[in-house]
């Protein structure tokens, strides 16, 4: 039995959300300032770590489109042999 997924996201949303797994850990911004002066910062909410992913992962295949960076390969041919 071969098992294919019929829906997949595209190559921008691959690399998106290859950043919001980076950018939900790491991505902070101020948060004001604690007791003693120093600042405090907080984890960048969802919807901005999702907003910011997908256009940087838009403005960067763009780029690698103008570059030619971006290798487009066929699907595979069917082989008779398999069912």
């Amino acid at each position: 039995m071969v098992i294919v997924q019929t829906a997949q996201p595209y190559r921008q949303a691959k690399f998106a959300m290859d950043m919001m797994k980076h950018f939900g850990l790491v991505v902070g911004g101020p948060d004001g300032e604690d007791s003693t002066g120093r600042q405090k910062s907080r984890l960048m909410p969802e919807e901005e770590v999702v907003a910011r992913a997908v256009k940087i992962a838009d403005l960067a295949w763009k780029e690698f489109e103008s570059r030619g960076w971006i290798l487009e390969t066929p699907l595979p041919k069917a082989r008779p042999d398999r069912h």
